[in-house]
Protein backbone atom coordinates (compact mmCIF):
# COMPACT_ATOMS: atom_id res chain seq x y z
CA UNK A 1 0.00 0.00 0.00
CA UNK A 2 1.21 3.32 -0.69
CA UNK A 3 1.16 6.11 1.29
CA UNK A 4 -0.88 7.97 -0.84
CA UNK A 5 -3.50 5.32 -0.65
CA UNK A 6 -3.25 4.97 3.36
CA UNK A 7 -4.02 8.51 3.66
CA UNK A 8 -6.73 8.41 1.27
CA UNK A 9 -8.41 5.36 3.19
CA UNK A 10 -7.46 8.02 6.69
CA UNK A 11 -8.99 10.94 5.69
CA UNK A 12 -12.12 9.39 3.83
CA UNK A 13 -12.86 7.51 7.44
CA UNK A 14 -11.64 10.35 9.88
CA UNK A 15 -11.46 13.13 7.81
CA UNK A 16 -14.79 12.82 5.28
CA UNK A 17 -15.22 16.58 5.11
CA UNK A 18 -11.66 17.26 4.16
CA UNK A 19 -11.52 14.41 2.13
CA UNK A 20 -13.99 15.26 -0.16
CA UNK A 21 -12.39 18.82 -0.50
CA UNK A 22 -9.23 17.39 -1.46
CA UNK A 23 -11.42 15.21 -4.25
CA UNK A 24 -12.90 17.99 -5.67
CA UNK A 25 -9.61 20.23 -5.83
CA UNK A 26 -7.08 17.78 -6.55
CA UNK A 27 -4.21 20.45 -5.85
CA UNK A 28 -4.55 20.81 -2.10
CA UNK A 29 -1.63 20.75 -0.17
CA UNK A 30 -2.21 17.90 2.53
CA UNK A 31 -2.05 19.10 6.05
CA UNK A 32 -2.12 17.47 9.31
CA UNK A 33 -5.24 18.12 11.28
CA UNK A 34 -3.94 20.13 13.95
CA UNK A 35 -6.04 23.03 15.54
Amino acid sequence: MTEESFWDKFNAKHNPRYYNATKNQKKIKLKPKRQ
